[in-house]
């Protein structure tokens, strides 16, 4: 299963560490030593600022199709 949290990267000792959320720690019964992958995603702000300033004044979103909701 994948997650998605965020994390504050720390000092420990004279290395960096992310602390994993407890119900993520306990949902894929974690312990010390076991291997994972980290992803690392940092958002570009700017372009994201720029991308939403680039919609103002644009038409609003119009459905094609009925999903029935």
């Amino acid at each position: 299963m994948s997650y998605a949290f965020a994390s504050k990267v720390r000092r420990i000792g004279t290395s960096l560490g992310v602390i994993i959320p407890n119900d993520v720690v306990r949902e894929e019964k974690l312990k010390e030593g076991k291997r994972i992958e980290l992803t690392v995603f940092t958002p570009n702000y700017a372009l994201l600022e720029q991308l939403m300033w680039s919609m103002k004044g644009a038409a609003p979103f119009e459905r094609d199709h009925d999903d029935g909701a």
